[in-house]
């Protein structure tokens, strides 16, 4: 009689924590965060990119830039073209991490934005570590067309953290 009045206490307890929703946390409180498709698609494309200006790779670097490409940053107006550009960076550029992604697709194009932190030399100064890039890739035949370059404002932007969308 004692384990029925046990058993029939604890049943609505037990039928409460059955009944809640999952919260889609891990039980440390830490959030996961799955990668889009599109954000795996474009990660990969850009460090296809970077590792073959990391290798000096015009073959590699070729099957990416579209042949119109430019480069705009608000330090240097007119815009870099195409083969300025793969000649300051090809074989100049030590390391790299892309993070922070984000990919809107519209109907001919993606628009790609992310933080990017390098490390390298171009004619004798060290690269800026960390650079925010917005790309615009032409989605019928996964060519950059055009990549806009800025200095993040503040070190706070820096902070790896899970947009939702990476």
């Amino acid at each position: 009689m004692k384990r029925l009045l046990i058993l029939l206490g604890a049943l609505p307890m037990l039928l409460v924590a059955q009944d809640q929703a999952p919260s889609g946390k891990p039980p440390d409180g830490s959030r996961i965060v799955a990668a889009t498709r599109t954000v795996t698609k474009y990660t990969a494309l850009e460090k296809n990119l970077f590792q073959g200006l990391q290798e000096n790779n015009r073959a590699g670097i070729d099957t990416i830039l579209a042949g119109d490409f430019e480069s705009w940053t608000a330090e240097k107006i007119p815009p870099t073209p195409r083969g300025d550009w793969i000649q300051t960076f090809a074989g100049n550029l030590k390391s790299f991490r892309v993070h922070n992604m984000a990919v809107r697709e519209f109907a001919d194009v993606a628009v790609v934005s992310f933080l990017l932190e390098r490390s390298g030399i171009v004619n004798g100064k060290a690269m800026t570590p960390v650079l925010f890039i917005v790309d615009v890739w032409r989605k019928n035949d996964d060519k950059l067309a055009v990549r806009y370059a800025s200095v993040p404002e503040s070190p706070a932007v820096l902070k790896n953290e899970p947009s939702g969308k990476q």
